[in-house]
């Protein structure tokens, strides 16, 4: 099946550049395949939360392991972000689907100019915050024991809210918009951030993919392709992230966003 196969490929890029470039799969595997098939829009953005849940437990399961997760945390966001991904796939589904590839390509866009901005920051532990989430956990990359304090919640709670209505409206996993936030407004460390956005996506994603499902717009005969295609890519791309260099990746990603991004504003128009 010619599909099937085109599925598994671009899933297996997704999630096998997802990991390298610090992006989610969504964002690769949805305007690839709406350029190379002809699946309707909402039926990709249907599928993409799979692969978002796929990466997300595979991700969770090392996380938790290694004790860096933040549950309480974690716990108090998810429940802002299942109620914005409930009403975003909600949404979706009656959404024309121009305007869908409209706020897709914004959203691109956006991506692409964050990808292309992105400088390394150093973590500087602070002394404020909220005491109730404190914690702390062993940094292989400082050698070190660091503890944090979650700050701004009664501003970046509410943004977890918006994270979640975007992953259910695009599809996507989310961490667009879960992992900045957690950087520059609850101000803990990058590593964190990327542990609690992959813990907050596999939610988004499952709420997402439920809604959806209910709808039939699931291609039920596709999943087991994304599944396949991006366990491998994963697999293979977390391992590829940590040698090889930042800079070229980051340009090359950069401009295949704002292309791309570009093109499906113009598609829709």
């Amino acid at each position: 099946m010619l599909i099937g196969f085109l599925v598994f490929l671009i899933a297996f890029l997704a999630a096998l550049l997802g990991p390298i470039f610090g992006i989610g799969g969504g964002t690769i595997f949805i305007p690839l395949l709406d350029i190379f098939s002809e699946l309707d829009i909402k039926r990709i953005m249907a599928l993409s939360p799979v692969l978002g849940l796929t990466l997300s437990l595979r991700s969770n399961a090392r996380y938790f392991k290694s004790g860096i997760a933040n549950v309480r945390f974690g716990v108090l966001m998810t429940s802002f972000a299942i109620l914005g991904a409930f009403i975003g796939a909600s949404v979706m589904i009656w959404a024309p689907r121009n305007i869908l590839r409209v706020a897709f390509g914004i959203l691109l866009l956006y991506v692409g100019f964050r990808v292309l901005r992105r400088k390394a920051v150093k973590w500087k532990q602070t002394a404020n915050g909220n005491s109730s989430f404190a914690d702390r956990y062993y940094d292989e990359g400082e050698g070190q024991v660091l503890e944090y304090n979650p700050r701004n919640l009664e501003i970046g709670i509410p943004l977890m809210f918006f994270g979640g209505f975007v992953a259910g409206l695009l599809g996507i996993g989310g961490g667009a918009i879960y992992t900045p936030v957690l950087i520059l407004v609850f101000m803990v460390p990058s590593r964190i951030a990327v542990t609690m956005s992959m813990f907050l996506i596999s939610f988004s994603s499952t709420i997402s993919s439920i809604v959806y499902l209910s709808e039939g717009l699931i291609e039920l005969d596709l999943v087991a392709y994304v599944v396949v295609g991006s366990l491998i890519g994963a697999t293979i791309g977390s391992r590829l992230a940590l040698k090889i260099k930042d800079v070229t990746l980051k340009k090359l990603i950069a401009v295949y966003f704002l292309v791309v991004g570009v093109r499906m504003i113009v598609s829709a128009l």
